[in-house]
């Protein structure tokens, strides 16, 4: 086993073809983040892929706060 891999991880890359590495962390970017649906968006990734990594694009130039996180 690997420490720290969540159960079922390591099977899940051996169906995939991936033998011997781990799963990548997820990485969304969301296109007009301080908008009504980016801001959704910023509510649902976290839920859907926890530790997901975010890049966040904007025409405004502000913070949003989703969560008690601050972007």
């Amino acid at each position: 086993g690997c420490p720290g891999l969540a159960p079922g991880a390591l099977a899940f890359a051996r169906r995939a073809g991936t033998r011997g590495t781990l799963p990548r962390a997820m990485r969304a970017c969301i296109l007009g983040a301080t908008g009504l649906v980016g801001r959704e968006l910023l509510h649902l990734i976290p839920r859907a892929w926890p530790g997901a990594q975010l890049a966040l694009f904007a025409s405004r130039d502000q913070d949003v706060e989703v969560d008690g996180r601050r972007f």
